[in-house]
């Protein structure tokens, strides 16, 4: 079955995953870039290759989304907490219920902190982050309380 316009369209601008019918009747399984899709041919840049090939939509047999690597996860290196900031931290990084860290004191939230293990977690106090690290972790912080 040959794909249509409309799902080859659906995949202008992204990562496709693309068979395309070969002069032997064989399909080829190429990964590129559909620039554009119109009934008069199909832009596709395959993955790697320098150059924008024009293919016809017939020779297209089936379209899908390209497989896509999973994002490196990387342990973060944050500032020690202040008695001041201890509590917030608690609720942003930790999950700790609000009411929780609304109630406690600065010296009962510093302790609860210290007897996390980090170890395990996604970031550690270890050094003083640059102030572009601290940037970008309050950044993902505020990203991170307003997708809740």
């Amino acid at each position: 079955m040959t794909a249509t316009l409309q799902e080859v369209q659906a995949f202008v601008d992204k990562d496709a995953l693309v068979h395309i019918k070969q002069e032997d009747g064989t399909l080829a399984e190429v990964v590129g870039k559909i620039m554009v899709a119109t009934e008069a041919g199909i832009g596709f840049k395959p993955k790697g290759k320098p150059g924008v090939e024009l293919l016809n939509l017939s020779d297209v047999e089936e379209i899908g989304a390209a497989p896509t690597k999973p994002k490196t996860i990387s342990k973060k290196k944050l500032a020690p907490v202040t008695a001041e900031q201890v509590r917030q931290h608690l609720a942003d990084r930790h999950g700790i219920e609000i009411k929780w860290c609304r109630d406690a004191t600065d010296e009962a939230a510093q302790e609860f902190h210290d007897s996390i293990d980090h170890g395990v977690l996604g970031h550690d106090h270890s050094k003083v982050p640059t102030e572009q690290e601290q940037a970008v972790s309050e950044a993902e912080a505020e990203q991170t309380v307003s997708s809740i």
